[in-house]
């Protein structure tokens, strides 16, 4: 699945409410992404795309497959709309 995936965006279409992107890789390296609201997260592809260490800065980058993507409503309750668009061959 993942060298047939293009390009992938996860649109926020809440109009008031932040939407929180967690991405994880297979090593379960995390980073989250704040998309706000009307706004959208783009990717080329899922394959090596990612790398996060823990803390510090690293001399050199190693990137990896995005395992999953999670989204979490940017409040501490509630919803928000948001739409998942992905383009494969």
């Amino acid at each position: 699945v993942t060298d047939n995936t293009k390009y992938v965006r996860i649109t926020n279409l809440d109009n008031a409410v932040n939407v929180v992107l967690n991405i994880v890789n297979a090593s379960d390296d995390e980073c989250y992404i704040s998309v706000r609201p009307g706004h959208s997260f783009l990717l080329g592809g899922p394959s090596t795309a990612f790398d996060a260490i823990d803390g510090g800065v690293s001399a050199s980058v190693v990137l990896a497959n995005i395992h999953r993507i999670e989204a979490y409503c940017g409040t501490t309750s509630g919803t928000v709309d948001i739409e998942l668009f992905v383009a494969s061959i």
